[in-house]
């Protein structure tokens, strides 16, 4: 094989390597890009979370509501509490 073969297929080596080379960075990329999408999701869903559990603090429970009622004829009472 002459000089301008050899050449050739050294050339076409590189290129496949370079070729992979760019494969496998998109794959990396595609593969971060789902995992922040992931992170994003359950960023969502605790936030949701977060929320509901804001909420259930600021209403009162039928519970609550009579203790206090309880402690309000205690006090009309002249009981101590």
């Amino acid at each position: 094989m002459g000089l301008k073969g050899r050449r050739n297929r050294r050339r076409r080596k590189r290129r496949s390597k370079e070729e992979e080379n760019q494969e496998e960075e998109e794959e990396e990329a595609k593969r971060k890009k789902e995992k922040k999408k992931k992170e994003g999701e359950k960023e969502k869903q605790r936030g949701r979370k977060r929320r509901r559990r804001k909420i259930r603090r600021r209403t009162t429970t039928a519970n609550t509501k009579l203790r206090e009622r309880r402690r309000g004829n205690r006090k009309r009472n002249g009981e101590k509490l």
